[in-house]
């Protein structure tokens, strides 16, 4: 390896590390995609429940010949 490339490589990790230091989580993205995937299985559940209702309007029946 180049012994440019080391320098620079060991002073980015060594300013990382510094900086991740002094960093504090605000909000953590795992509750917003908890929600997100709750509401896309309800609304499936909601499409499912409404698409049976009207073939059962339409067809009269599941069998319907």
């Amino acid at each position: 390896m180049n012994l440019g490339k080391h320098f620079v490589i060991c002073d980015f990790k060594y300013k990382m590390r510094a900086a991740t230091d002094t960093l504090t989580p605000i909000f953590h993205q795992s509750v917003l995609v908890r929600a997100s995937i709750q509401d896309v299985v309800q609304e499936a559940v909601t499409a499912a429940f409404l698409t049976a209702m009207m073939v059962l309007l339409f067809l009269g029946s599941w069998r319907a010949h």
